[in-house]
Order: structure tokens, then C-alpha cells, then sequence
């Protein structure tokens, strides 16, 4: 449900005449190779295939002339090779990871949609990129370090599968480009590196309270119609947290500034937050 919403950013401005709801749902087949059975850093190849079936709907405040895309079927096949990992968490303790990836896109057909159909959907797109990442966490401090960098571009992408990068949603998706400050999805561009560094201090000898500084900034090759006069984005955050004894549980109040984020014709935003997580399994270790 709404899981493939559409928000329309351009220069800073978004446009709820030119956004609507996206819902659907798919399936897909994933195949890990362990190439290095026995070591302490583990290597594998990563395949995955499938579909997702996409339905797009008016909003309350979608434009009466702009049409919406009509439903569709996405076939992707994605490759990859992995060193290491890091676990799906807000803030993992510990975690390293180098890998490379390939996706590869089919649409039913290249449809257009819009104001009299100005604008089109690319029937095969082509994604690539590059991740390397750092997490490690000082238990007897309470201090954690945060490094990660992304490179990717693209071959044929439109708005729907270029890349997507701002806001603060650590797991929106399995390499999220985040930019403290910026709105959710807010740049858009064909090809970009991404850089982003993170340092938490503990607060009490518990370790049940502590203070995040974070930074990222990106430099990107924009989507035709979506350029801004700087192709460097930057922007800074701080968050408090807190997370009990069992540490089943973390919540986080969180603040962004945006430096080059437009906002009526001027650099500069900023925006607050809250994130949290819910840990199943550290909950069942306790009992």
C-alpha cells in the first residue's frame, strides 16, 4: 500500500499537482554464492531476479489535466559481487562492506503520462554501482564511527528509476543516499557519488543515551529538467537516541541542514525528524 508513491521535486520546489500514490507488489528469486567457505571475511555472488506490479492513482491533489501513468509490470535482474556485509539496522555496531552491483530494468512499454503526455517512461533501463562502507562500535565507550561511499549511473533512466537521493531514512532502501536536510527524494539524478560520515558519543556510563553528528554530500550528474546550479549537495545532522538495557528497541529525534537545498529560490533548509526500531530477535536473546 503506497509503497510506490511518486513525489514530484524539482529546484527545491515540490509539486503536489504533479505527485500522486503508487501502490503494488511483486516477487523475486535471490541466489548467494559463497565463494570463500572457511574465511574470515566472506565473499559471495549475489543474483536476483523478479517483478513488481505497479498501480498509480490521483491524489486529492493531483492536477485535473495531468494524467497519471497507467498500471504496469517491471521485470528486474539485478548481480553483484559482495566482501562482507552489515546487518539491516538503523545504526549497525559492526559492519564492512565492498561490493558492485548491476540492475537491469524491463517495462511493458514506454508509456507517456502527464500534461498531454509531455513526459515518458523508459521501456529498459540499465543501473550500476559501487558501495563501500564502514560501521564500528567501541562497547566499552559507547562510541560507533560511520564511513560509507557510493558511486552508480545509469543508462536510459527517466524519473521513475534514476537515482533518488535526500532525507534522513536509513533503510528506505538497501543503499540508502541520504542528505540530512533535504526532502525525501528530493534530488534526482543519472549518475552521482555520495559520500557520508557519522560519529556517535554516549551521554551516560549506561550507554542508554547518545548524541549522533552526521554528514553527507553528493555530487551528481542530474536528470534532464531537474538541474540545479550546483551539481555538489551537502548537508549536515545531529540526532539524541535512546535505547534501553536489552537494547530491543532505539528511537531517535534527529535534525538536518541542507546548504544547497533551494527553498524559494534560496540555498539553505532544514528539517526534523524521528526514526525508530524495533528489535525482535535481541528481544527474544533477553528472555
Amino acid at each position: 500500500m503506497y509503497g510506490a508513491n511518486y513525489y514530484e521535486v524539482r529546484q527545491g520546489r515540490y509539486y503536489k499537482s504533479e505527485s500522486f500514490d503508487g501502490s503494488g507488489g511483486g516477487a523475486s528469486v535471490s541466489v548467494y554464492q559463497l565463494l570463500n567457505p572457511g574465511q574470515l571475511i566472506p565473499v559471495s555472488v549475489i543474483a536476483r531476479g523478479g517483478f513488481r506490479y505497479l498501480t498509480y492513482m490521483d491524489t486529492s491533489q493531483t492536477a485535473d489535466f495531468f494524467a497519471v501513468p497507467a498500471n504496469q509490470m517491471v521485470g528486474f535482474a539485478r548481480c553483484g559481487i559482495r566482501l562482507a556485509g552489515k546487518e539491516p539496522m538503523l545504526y549497525p555496531d559492526l559492519g564492512l562492506e565492498l561490493s558492485v552491483w548491476f540492475e537491469r530494468q524491463w517495462r511493458q512499454d514506454s508509456q507517456r503520462f502527464g500534461y498531454l503526455n509531455d513526459r515518458s517512461i523508459s521501456p529498459d533501463v540499465n543501473l550500476y554501482w559501487l558501495y563501500a562502507g564502514l560501521n564500528y562500535a567501541w562497547t566499552n565507550s559507547g562510541q560507533r564511527v560511520s564511513f560509507a561511499f557510493t558511486a552508480g549511473g545509469s543508462t536510459s533512466s527517466d524519473q521513475f528509476s534514476a537515482w533518488r537521493l535526500g532525507g534522513v531514512l536509513p533503510l528506505v532502501s538497501e543503499f540508502p543516499l541520504t542528505l540530512p536536510g533535504y526532502y525525501y527524494q528530493e534530488l534526482t539524478a543519472t549518475s552521482f557519488e555520495h559520500f557520508y560520515a557519522a560519529y556517535d558519543i554516549s551521554l551516560d556510563p549506561a550507554q542508554r543515551w547518545s548524541f549522533r553528528l552526521e554528514a553527507a554530500t553528493a555530487h551528481l550528474g542530474y536528470l534532464a529538467g531537474r538541474e540545479q546550479a550546483s551539481d555538489w549537495q551537502t548537508g549536515v545532522g545531529g540526532g539524541l537516541s535512546f535505547a534501553p538495557k536489552h537494547k530491543n528497541f532505539e528511537i531517535i529525534l534527529r535534525y538536518g541542514y541542507g546548504f544547497n537545498a533551494l527553498r524559494n529560490g534560496q540555498e539553505g533548509a532544514q528539517s526534523v525528524g524521528l526514526l525508530f526500531q524495533y528489535n525482535f530477535f535481541t528481544r527474544k536473546k533477553a528472555d
